[in-house]
């Protein structure tokens, strides 16, 4: 009897498994097919040789002219760019320098583009990578061959452009602005072009803001992205004459707080002495003692010998921004640093990265990557605004390796940064009128940030470089993607999101065509997860009844978001509700496993049987089960099929051709009202 019964549930073990690689194999997005269906109604200017092409388009990198509609371009290659180069003969409107294959859509973006942008002078865009086969004709148009591995960019970023040529391969300019443009340098190719755009996009602080515009969408296909590693100390020269109500003196206001820990304290005052030193920047010392207790403060006294910081001791505790605040106070130098005594500083140069960004005319806060100490997992790269809010992209994830095209290892432009290490001109905090909302607020220090953006200025987090972060006992971040303040209130969620509709929105620093509807720490496009491709209607609310199911034993389950469909796509029109998330029995085979969300009130009990949907991120959380891959529900709800009550989340999954079904309930609740 138990051989016969090991024989049929294993045949049930394969069934569930070989139906779950179908599925999943239905499921799993593709890149070429996603940006297709993503370009299918825009208009396509056909860049066939026999249609718009010259003769000269076959003989080494073509040079062509193009017309759509009233606006005519210059297509140039940017091989053809060196010393000697002017545009002084051409008469299109647009010049397009390109390293690459325009894509079937680009010219007419790019024409629409510039018709609805008059301040713009410069537009760049997204790209990607076509591979043909051998049987494609040899100029039968860009649309042949698959499309991978695209890059896409963020709106203009001044500190990333001053970092490195981000524009990469395509960048179009309007002739007007250039025509007068003495091209100089030693250089070719893209390099040329950046040395000299940068020297009429910072020839005045109205050009540096206004006049770079980016066309979200795929513009060419590249045969690689090497551009984007170009790099040239001119740029920045060119970025720093825009300085003129003051000059940077190479001082700085270092301001350290500490809590109860003397050891950490000396550490984190050596290390940032030591990368001073390397920087040629004069320090001017300020510590802040968040009332650690009399041991500790006499001991830091004997420091104050030592070091000849300024001392400041808190009889009464502080939040980090309260003390943010206080060390602005205290400062006298016209650029400060404000760190915790857990963040040192192994790379010589980070501190002149630094203070050479933040002290740009444009620049806002300037923060740095983070790495937990002793090892290369970042714990900061960048706060970026999702549809389920402000994230920290990367955390957990190795350093060692390259992310989305160099994301970790230039300077980029973000909404907010990490307030454990930041760097700021003082008298921006003035400005801006201080912290608007109360500083004990956990959202004080993103609530800053998106003022400064929304006041002209541009945040930065310099990925070039790094400081160690010293974890608190037992503070092992995991890889996932940490939403900003998790903890806070629902009221303090609210009245930020409310107040900054930017945040979930659209991020500009963050390309809508990258992964962003869910809680997913990778940079990857969209084809991975969205909430168009992912979510599903309930057909149906049932009455549940599964009081002979025992409780606790059941799957574990994350839910992402559980609220209004309207706030989470930003569309008040939607009053029906939504709950997204994964569930997952661990350390098991989740193959042919039937979901269910539960909703549980006083007295009664509904459930909701799901499709689920793809969600490769969750083998990362969960390493200990097999097959997570389908484990996400994304689930609209009419706001019909539910009487108005407040109901407990949880999730029941039921083991296909066998009795076992396991249910758990979270401690997220869904409002609903009427």
């Amino acid at each position: 009897m138990d051989f016969f019964k090991g024989f049929f549930e294993e045949s049930k073990n394969r069934r569930n498994e070989t139906e779950y690689l179908k599925m999943l194999d239905e499921a799993r997005p593709s890149f070429d097919s996603w940006i297709r269906a993503c370009e299918s109604g825009l208009p396509v200017y056909d860049m066939s040789i026999s249609e718009n092409a010259p003769a000269s388009f076959f003989s080494g990198d073509p040079e062509y002219v193009a017309r759509v509609g009233a606006v005519s371009f210059r297509i140039v290659p940017m091989s053809k760019c060196m010393r000697g180069f002017s545009v002084r003969t051409y008469l299109e409107d647009i010049i397009v320098f390109c390293n690459g294959e325009l894509t079937e859509t680009a010219l007419s973006m790019l024409a629409e583009f510039f018709n609805t942008h008059p301040k713009c002078r410069i537009a760049y865009g997204d790209e990607d990578i076509s591979i043909r086969e051998q049987s494609d004709a040899e100029y039968a148009g860009p649309h042949y061959g698959t499309r991978s591995d695209p890059y896409f960019k963020p709106d203009w970023s001044p500190a990333e452009f001053v970092s490195h040529f981000y524009f990469c391969n395509i960048v179009a300019v309007r002739r007007s602005f250039v025509r007068e443009l003495e091209w100089t340098g030693d250089g070719s190719g893209a390099l040329f072009i950046y040395h000299n755009l940068s020297k009429v996009i910072f020839s005045g602080e109205y050009f540096a803001l206004n006049c770079v515009g980016h066309v979200e969408g795929v513009l060419i296909h590249a045969a690689d992205y090497n551009n984007n590693l170009i790099t040239d100390p001119f740029v920045r020269e060119s970025a720093e004459r825009l300085r003129k109500e003051w000059e940077p003196e190479d001082k700085i206001s270092i301001v350290i707080y500490t809590d109860n820990s003397v050891p950490r304290l000396e550490k984190a005052l050596d290390s940032v002495l030591s990368a001073a030193e390397a920087s040629r920047i004069t320090p001017d010392l300020i510590v802040i003692d968040n009332a650690s207790p009399e041991s500790s403060r006499r001991r830091t006294v004997d420091l104050q010998l030592k070091y000849g910081f300024k001392y400041e001791y808190l009889t009464n505790r502080l939040s980090l921004y309260e003390m943010f605040a206080k060390g602005i106070e205290l400062a006298e130098q016209k650029t400060v640093l404000f760190m915790s005594d857990r963040i040192t500083f192994p790379e010589a140069t980070a501190l002149r990265e630094m203070y050479d960004t933040a002290c740009l005319k444009f620049s806002g806060i300037v923060g740095i990557k983070q790495l937990l100490a002793g090892s290369d997992r970042i714990l900061h790269a960048g706060v970026f605004g999702t549809a389920l809010g402000l994230m920290y992209k990367l955390k957990g994830f190795s350093d060692a390796n390259d992310y989305a095209v160099g994301f970790n290892r230039f300077t980029r432009n973000v909404l907010a940064v990490s307030f454990e290490c930041v760097m700021l001109k003082r008298d921006l905090f003035g400005e801006i009128g201080g912290f608007d909302s109360s500083p004990s607020s956990s959202y004080a220090g993103a609530d800053l940030c998106i003022r400064l953006f929304e006041a002209g200025y541009f945040n930065a987090v310099c990925n070039g470089c790094f400081v160690e972060y010293e974890a608190y006992d037992g503070e092992i971040p995991r890889t996932g993607g940490a939403l900003l303040c998790q903890d806070a209130s629902a009221l303090e969620k609210l009245k930020f999101y409310g107040r900054h509709p930017v945040v979930k929105a659209r991020d500009p620093f963050y390309n809508r065509y990258l992964l962003r509807d869910n809680s997913d720490p990778r940079i990857l496009p969209a084809c991975e997860y969205s909430f168009e491709l992912s979510a599903e209607t309930a057909e149906k609310v049932s009455v549940a009844d599964f009081s002979f199911v025992k409780r606790g034993e059941g799957p574990d389950i994350t839910i992402e978001y559980a609220g209004r469909l309207g706030d989470y796509l930003h569309n008040e029109t939607s009053d029906d509700y939504y709950i997204q998330g994964y569930m997952v029995m661990r350390d098991i085979n989740n193959a042919g496993y039937l979901k269910y969300i539960l909703l549980r009130a006083d007295k009664i009990e509904y459930y909701i049987p799901v499709k689920g949907c793809y969600r490769s991120d969750v083998t990362m959380n969960c390493p200990g089960a097999e097959n997570t891959e389908f484990s996400g529900f994304a689930v609209v709800i009419n706001k019909s099929l539910l009487p108005a009550d407040t109901y407990q989340i949880g999730a029941m999954m039921h083991r296909k051709h066998f009795r076992e079904k396991a249910v758990n309930y979270t401690d997220v609740y869904l409002v609903v009202n009427k």
